[in-house]
């Protein structure tokens, strides 16, 4: 086959390297040539698909090398070479272009009006474009109308700098009804990524309107198949870039060219990230002489200077962009960290409080403002900041070694003050509960001995009751915090803070009813504070008031996000079962644990409950190599069995010594369904008899005793519908067993009670087989039809069947009695009870009907059998012995 024109033809394609193009080609044309029909034109397709695959890589290979070879002729004309980053694809071609319109201007006017559509105009555009999925012919030759007008819109926009900058249009062309047609958008995908190779200075919001429209970060490997692999890379990389370049401080100055100055910002942004700072330097220079009051660039400038070790260059572009733009914070910061780390802190402060005016509780800006306080030997109010930034940023480590600093800085301080005036009560106080916080008891104990001296505020000896108490001295701290609220009262009516430490001091001993009234007398005074709120919420769960106790801890966990009350959380939300809820705070909390067996458990649990099997057995399996408990080899075995994975949840739970009642339902449930019903009984039977007020677990008994016939599980039934005489299931049971051992009286009388309580379309098919076996015993034959025809109905057969057979029979009914007959022997031939009784029938049936009514109703001798109430046996309710509903959706 030609290796030129003939593939193509076949293909019904242009020369193109684009694989997948050539691939639906094929795919099409497959479908209407079938290797039986016609083998020729088959294998005249198949040569033309591979010889059309080898000649794509040849076409992107040269485009590919068309473009770098460009790009090599830029760096010999004296450009910088380029950084990573940029496009390799058109850029060269692009600035080729410009340089050519300078040379000549009436030429480049004459370009620039040309229809788009004509071949020469596009390929003086975009000469090292020709790599890309589309054709290398012109994009005008053969494409609709539709994609014309489109890309002169998008032309229009991005020639009119004002237009390219405002969203609003982006979103007006993007977001039109054509693009919302797939055939449209794969014909105009290859054309726009031509056009962005050259036209790619563009705001940050416009690429990610464009990759929400063609999925090029979700399809990476679909888009280096469509342009060359370094201009892709460059297209992710300017959706994903890292911080946003700004397009709108530029001046609208007719000698001032947007993109040359966007060029060299970006060249230098990409060359600054690659770590080549000086070369960065150099182009952030030459767009600064171009415009030098824009303030990324003067961002990126001072970034650049700073690592580069000129700080003084670098100060002075932070305070360039905030003579032009005071509200940069970025700038604002900055500038403050180099005032800081140049021991100029009062100048910093200013800055600081100014970037938190704007953005008011940003952590770094409260993480500077702390730094700054402390430098100023501020060092209450910088504990104060430091502890406010840790509220919003929990899990920042360096936060907390700060706060650490400074608690230490500030008692230092404190402890100066108490050695010149030791009359302090203020300072002596507060130095006290620095300690207390530092974990440093006993010098916290000796700090509050000294007071008697000068006297014991209620406060002090609070402090010193919590001292002792985690000196677990508690005999001692007891009656202090009983004389702190007396001191209190005494002093001014409202002791907040000795009510609020007597609370959690009882709530630590148990003691809710006292705990309780304590802190709620505390907030009736005025009191919050997280500790308060916490407090609350465990007297408030431990009453089993979960909702009340949710409110609190949230309260809490607004005043700080500690760990353990996320964990606490969980808990409350975990008896709510609210189980998804319950997961993101048990994650908050194994931030900050790193081997926590409760939270493991517990998160496996509510996966498991969800439904998230896997992820449970994750958990639950890490829980379990660190606990051998029986709560956590409950859990997992209980996961095995809705894994249905039953010899491991037997396994699991056999060897558990002194098993309770619930285990031993999980146990005997798997040993059921392992078919070792023997096991299974004797769990249940155990169960049932350790919990005799658990009606789950009786009714697990009952269900394997009743499947096998056995009268012991009477005493299960009797013991169920004593609590719940509505137990339809427990109810047929109960009739079955009394049935199988002839006790017919109590049976009559069970079911003559239960046709009088349930409603007759509410009755169970059962109900109706035993009232109509009842029925057809004393003859009364038309009565037990009925009965015995709503249960066929509802699909009981077999005896159901049989039963009815005769009834219909001595109604007079003896085709239909007849059918039902065979039909029953049909299904079990070697059922003696059922041939003997169709024999009969058919005997009998040569009579006819209207004689044997004349000469009366045969009593039952007249049958060569007797009647006999045949029992129904129940296979045990397959029921897990487990909660399976999610209440959390």
């Amino acid at each position: 086959m030609s290796m030129d024109t003939e593939v193509w033809q076949v293909l019904g394609l242009a020369p193109t390297g684009d694989a997948r193009a050539i691939k639906r080609a094929y795919a099409a044309l497959l479908k209407q040539t079938s290797p039986e029909d016609d083998p020729e034109g088959f294998q005249r397709l198949r040569e033309a698909y591979d010889e059309a695959l080898k000649q794509a890589k040849a076409i992107a290979a040269d485009a590919t090398g068309e473009a770098d070879g460009a790009a090599g002729q830029e760096a010999q004309d004296g450009r910088p070479e380029r950084g990573a980053r940029l496009p390799a694809w058109g850029e060269a071609n692009r600035l080729a272009l410009r340089r050519k319109s300078r040379e000549a201007p009436e030429e480049s006017e004459r370009t620039e009006k040309r229809d788009p559509s004509e071949p020469a105009t596009r390929r003086q555009e975009q000469p090292g474009a020709s790599g890309t999925a589309s054709s290398p012919e012109a994009p005008g030759a053969g494409r609709s109308g539709e994609v014309e007008t489109f890309m002169r819109r998008l032309h229009s926009i991005y020639n009119d700098y004002a237009s390219r900058i405002r969203i609003e249009a982006w979103s007006e062309l993007l977001e039109s009804g054509q693009l919302q047609d797939l055939a449209f958008k794969q014909e105009i995908q290859p054309e726009l990524l031509r056009f962005l190779a050259a036209h790619y200075q563009l705001p940050l919001p416009v690429w990610r309107m464009l990759d929400r429209l063609f999925y090029w970060t979700e399809d990476e490997i679909g888009l280096t198949r469509l342009v060359p692999p370094e201009f892709a890379a460059f297209v992710i990389d300017s959706i994903r870039q890292p911080s946003e370049l700004r397009f709108e401080f530029l001046p609208a100055a007719p000698d001032f060219d947007p993109d040359e100055f966007l060029g060299l910002r970006s060249r230098g942004a990409s060359l600054l990230r690659s770590g080549r700072l000086r070369e960065a330097v150099e182009d952030f220079d030459r767009a600064c002489e171009m415009f030098g009051f824009d303030p990324d660039l003067l961002r990126l400038r001072a970034t650049a200077l700073h690592l580069l070790g000129e700080d003084l260059r670098a100060e002075e572009d932070w305070r360039a962009i905030l003579h032009s733009y005071p509200g940069e914070r970025d700038a604002l910061l900055r500038l403050a960290d180099r005032l800081l780390d140049t021991e100029r802190a009062s100048e910093a402060l200013g800055l600081i409080r100014r970037a938190l005016d704007l953005l008011p509780n940003d952590p770094a800006a409260l993480l500077a403002l702390a730094r700054c306080l402390r430098e100023l030997e501020c060092f209450a109010e910088a504990r104060q900041s430091c502890e406010l930034a840790l509220l919003l940023e929990p899990s920042d480590i360096e936060l907390r070694i700060r706060l650490l600093e400074l608690r230490e800085l500030e008692l230092e301080g404190l402890l100066r003050v108490l050695k010149r005036y030791p009359g302090d009560r203020e300072a002596r106080f507060a130095a006290g509960e620095l300690l207390l916080e530092l974990e440093r008891y006993e010098e916290c104990e000796a700090l509050m001995t000294e007071a008697p001296l000068y006297g014991l505020t209620s406060g002090m000896k609070a402090l010193l009751g919590r001292a002792l108490l985690e000196l677990d001295r508690a005999e001692e701290a007891a009656p202090l915090f009983d004389q702190a609220v007396e001191t209190a009262d005494s002093e001014r009516p409202d002791g907040c803070y000795a009510k609020l430490r007597r609370g959690l001091f009882r709530l630590r001993l148990r003691d809710l009813q006292g705990a309780e009234a304590d802190l709620l007398a505390a907030a009736s005074l005025g009191a919050g504070g997280h500790e308060l709120a916490a407090g609350l919420a465990v007297c408030a769960h431990s009453a089993r008031r979960c909702e009340e106790a949710l409110a609190y801890i949230d309260e809490a966990l607004y005043g700080k996000p500690d760990s353990r009350y996320h964990h606490f959380r969980a808990h409350i939300l975990y008896d709510l079962k609210r189980y998804e809820e319950a997961i993101a705070p048990l994650d908050l909390r194994l931030d900050f644990e790193q081997e926590p067996m409760p939270v493991f458990w517990m998160k496996g649990v509510c996966h498991m409950k969800i439904g998230q099997y896997e992820e449970a057995m994750e958990y639950l399996s890490r829980a379990r190599s660190l606990d051998d408990s029986v709560t956590v080899r409950y859990r997992l075995a209980e996961l095995y069995i809705r894994l249905e994975r039953y010899e491991e949840a037997a396994a699991e739970l056999q060897d558990v010594p002194n098993k309770d009642d619930a285990l031993l339902l999980l146990l005997g449930y798997a040993c059921r369904k392992l078919g070792r019903r023997g096991d299974a009984l004797r769990c249940f039977v155990d169960a049932a008899n350790l919990a005799p007020r658990d009606l789950r677990a009786a009714r697990f008994a009952l269900d394997e005793l009743a499947a096998g016939g056995d009268i012991a599980a009477l005493t299960y039934a009797e013991r169920i519908l004593e609590a719940s005489p509505d137990d339809i299931e427990t109810q047929m049971r109960r009739l079955s067993i009394l049935f199988e051992y002839g006790r017919t009286a109590e049976a009559r009388q069970a079911l003559a009670e239960m046709l009088d309580r349930v409603s007759p379309g509410g009755v169970h098919p059962y109900i109706r087989h035993y009232a109509g076996t009842l029925l057809l015993d004393r003859r009364e034959y038309a009565q037990a039809a009925e009965q015995l025809q709503y249960a066929y109905d509802a699909g009981l057969r077999d005896d159901t069947a049989s039963l009815l057979s005769i009834a219909r029979f001595e109604t007079g009914m003896a085709d239909e009695a007849l059918r039902l007959a065979r039909e029953v022997l049909a299904a079990e031939p070697e059922h003696a009870d059922y041939r003997a009784r169709l024999e009969r029938m058919e005997g009998k049936s040569k009579t006819s009907g209207i004689l044997r009514l004349l000469q009366g109703r045969p009593n039952r001798e007249s049958w060569p059998f007797s009647v006999k109430l045949r029992p129904l046996l129940f296979a045990p309710r397959d029921e897990p012995p487990y909660d399976t509903e999610v209440v959390w959706t």
